[in-house]
């Protein structure tokens, strides 16, 4: 029998899929700053992750923040 291989992307934890919805509802609604707060926490508990990261580029696109936006994608 062949073993399986383990993704290599696990999913996301549940904690973090709901924040960032959290934080899409926010920004949806314009409280950008609120939106900010959460994924800037999420990114010091999630470094690197690229849910967090494209929600902060999202974030600061909405925001028109171009530099803060090019940064992110860096």
């Amino acid at each position: 029998m062949a073993k399986q291989k383990k993704s290599v992307h696990p999913a996301p934890p549940r904690r973090l899929i709901q924040k960032l919805t959290e934080a899409e509802t926010l920004s949806a609604k314009g409280r950008y700053a609120e939106a900010l707060h959460i994924l800037k926490e999420l990114e010091k508990t999630y470094p690197k992750s690229p849910e967090v990261l494209g929600e902060l580029a999202n974030l600061y696109a909405d925001m028109e923040n171009m530099h803060a936006y090019e940064h992110v994608l860096r």
